[in-house]
């Protein structure tokens, strides 16, 4: 949660930047829309409410996915582990930690 407050804001000044290009067809000039004036920009066109708009649906976003990795990639390490007890040593223990890491990706890109 505290990583979709701190990226909330980024993310509706880049929507805000991509929307312009949407409507008008041409690239923004250099600069209107870099992180110090767009900030600021949003922020005097309607204060910390325009700056958390989409926090709700970042977090409908965020949630399932995070959540999702997490439970999954447990699971996969006890199943690496209990499938192949060599592999949960020493070493080898990175290649369980990866192949956990990659499946738990897949299914919560899958889920969210």
């Amino acid at each position: 949660i505290a990583s979709c407050i701190a990226v909330c804001p980024l993310e509706v000044l880049r929507v805000r930047a991509f929307d312009g290009v949407v409507k008008t067809g041409a690239v923004p000039p250099a600069g209107e829309w870099r992180l110090s004036n767009g900030i600021a920009r949003l922020y005097a066109e309607g204060g910390f409410g325009v700056l958390y708009s989409s926090l709700g649906g970042l977090l409908f976003r965020e949630l399932p996915f995070t959540i999702t990795k997490f439970v999954v990639f447990d699971a996969a390490v006890s199943a690496i582990s209990t499938l192949l007890p060599s592999l949960a040593d020493g070493q080898t223990s990175y290649f369980v930690s990866l192949a956990a890491g990659a499946i738990a990706g897949v299914v919560g890109g899958a889920v969210s």
